[in-house]
Formats: C-alpha cells, sequence, structure tokens
C-alpha cells in the first residue's frame, strides 16, 4: 500500500496509481470509522439515553426479538458517521482537489 502524500495539481498519475490512491484513502476512512464505530458501541447506553429523553421515562416498543440490537447498531453506526465526519470529509476533499485547476 503507498504512503498518502499529497498530489499536486502538475502530477501526472496513472490510472494504477489513482486507484492505489483511492483504495489507500478508503482503508483510513475506514479505519476513522472503525475506531468512531467501537467507541460508540463500547458508550452505546449513553447514546441511546440521551436519544430516549424525549420519551420521559417510557421504554421504546420492540416489535421483533432482535429489533432492539438492530436499533442500536443502527444508531451507533450514525453516530460513527457523526464522529469520523471530519477525516471522512478530509479524504473526499484530498482525492478530488488534484482534480480541479488551480484557476
Amino acid at each position: 500500500m503507498a504512503k498518502l502524500k499529497p498530489v499536486s495539481h502538475d502530477d501526472r498519475l496513472t490510472v494504477v496509481e489513482h486507484l492505489d490512491e483511492l483504495r489507500s484513502r478508503i482503508l483510513v476512512s475506514l479505519a476513522a470509522f472503525g475506531v468512531a464505530f467501537a467507541l460508540c458501541f463500547w458508550q452505546n447506553h449513553q447514546i441511546l439515553h440521551w436519544l430516549n429523553k424525549p420519551l420521559h421515562g417510557k421504554e421504546p416498543i420492540t416489535l421483533g426479538p432482535a429489533e432492539a440490537f438492530t436499533t442500536t447498531v443502527t444508531v451507533v453506526a450514525y453516530a460513527a458517521i457523526l464522529i469520523a465526519l471530519p477525516v471522512l470529509l478530509y479524504q473526499i476533499y484530498a482525492f478530488v482537489l488534484p482534480a480541479f485547476t488551480p484557476q
């Protein structure tokens, strides 16, 4: 895997080099999301408590046996995206920016 280095406007990359850079940026993004997901899953009770505050002490209704788990995973995934969003946006920005001319 290539080291992530900034690509300037004057660099001419082959298709394989572009794909290598894209792969590297995707892996960095997935790593940031994975760390944020693990952190949010570790503290999922606090996230769910904060989201359940408008219920004023009532329990949310679950219609299936696995719905509580899938809802927890979904909420944790959304929270992880929010936490990892600065890294994700930077990786998109750094990959797309060399395509535009400086003018």
